[in-house]
């Protein structure tokens, strides 16, 4: 049996379950580890020999450390933000550290799904490790799963008990308060661009998928608010904090989702030496005039 090193970010589990489940959240992340490494162990023959747990277990439910204790694992308390998962840096500093001086171990086990892991999951690469990714695929960055490879990636789910599962499936996100917006600001004015606005012609068509309504929504935030053009690849970056668990094709894709629906019209611009590309809002829109009144 082969030797690896397994490093869970517990916030990544725990604030993707707490919203969903109605059962206990600590015993639910704990058999969740608690499968992963049945599963890895059956599986792919692989025997945990480093486990390390990294949350800023003060801001986490109590009774963590101790679950994690019982279950030999060690903790890492890392203090976080209220808009920052800290674990992610000390995850990666540990594994770093594991690399370089635990040569017997050529698998390393990550159970989380943030994009943030990319530098990590390419160095462990390039160091000739072997990998495993194991996140809810719902909230597993896209661009982290095409690196990884569908063949060593591990849906949680599979670990979720099957209350939780139903609980999991069934759960529907809050639908956000619609973005008030002021009237565009008239030609002139700072962050305008010269050329006058224009609106779609093709026909329009009800938007009713999440994703592309959270692209569209974006258009709206404070970046953009009060512009009459969005440049597109500001708009692309702003796109990755909302979207990031999706990959970079498929949050372009979501521009040709508006584009076909009417919402929006992308134009190319001559800038002298280079081209480039602004977005013009159709406001006629009736998504746009639905969500995003003003």
């Amino acid at each position: 049996m082969r030797s690896c090193a397994l490093f869970v970010d517990v916030e990544n589990i725990a604030y993707f379950l707490k919203p969903r489940i109605s059962s206990d959240l600590i015993a639910s992340v704990c058999d969740s580890v608690r499968k992963l490494r049945t599963h890895l162990q059956s599986e792919h023959d692989l025997s945990c020999i480093v486990q390390s747990a990294y949350g800023d277990f003060e801001r986490l439910e109590s009774g963590f450390l101790r679950s994690f204790f019982l279950m030999g694992i060690e903790t890492h308390n890392v203090v976080g933000t209220d808009h920052k998962n800290a674990a992610d840096m000390g995850l990666c500093i540990e594994a770093m550290r594991t690399l370089y001086t635990r040569t017997e171990i050529d698998t390393f086990v990550l159970m989380a799904g943030d994009r943030d892991y990319i530098p990590l999951v390419q160095h462990l690469r390039q160091s000739g490790r072997s990998l495993l990714v194991c996140s809810f695929r719902a909230t597993t960055s896209g661009d982290l799963l095409n690196l990884v490879e569908e063949r060593h990636f591990i849906d949680t789910f599979q670990f979720l008990s099957d209350e939780d599962q139903l609980a999991v499936s069934a759960y529907t996100p809050p639908s956000s308060e619609p973005v008030v917006l002021a009237p565009p600001v008239p030609l002139g004015q700072s962050g305008d661009l010269p050329q006058p606005r224009k609106r779609a012609t093709k026909r329009m068509l009800a938007i009713d998928d999440e994703n592309t309504l959270i692209a569209l929504q974006v258009l709206f935030d404070d970046k953009f608010k009060g512009k009459r053009e969005v440049w597109l690849k500001p708009y692309l970056y702003e796109l990755q904090k909302p979207l990031g668990h999706l990959a970079e094709y498929e949050r372009k894709a979501l521009l040709g989702n508006l584009e076909d629906a009417g919402a929006i019209e992308v134009e190319k611009r001559d800038g002298g030496e280079n081209y480039y590309s602004v977005i013009l809002i159709n406001w006629d829109h009736p998504s746009v005039q639905k969500y995003f009144p003003g």
